[in-house]
C-alpha cells in the first residue's frame, strides 16, 4: 500500500484528502505513508549511489 499511495501523489498528483479517502484511511496516516515511502526510496537511491536527473 507505501508504493500505491507514493505514486497516487507523485504521478496522479492527487492530494492527501483524496488518498485518505480512496485508500480509507485517515490524512494522517496517508500523509505518514507517503512520508515513509520518500524515506525509504531516499535511502535506496543513497546506497545504490543512483543519479536522478528531472527534466521539465
Amino acid at each position: 500500500m507505501i508504493k500505491e499511495v507514493l505514486m497516487m501523489h507523485i504521478y496522479q498528483d492527487m492530494s492527501f484528502k483524496e488518498i485518505s479517502e480512496l485508500t480509507g484511511v485517515s490524512i494522517n496516516t496517508a500523509l505518514g505513508r507517503i512520508r515513509y515511502a520518500l524515506m525509504n526510496l531516499r535511502k535506496v537511491i543513497e546506497k545504490n549511489q543512483i543519479i536522478l536527473i528531472i527534466r521539465y
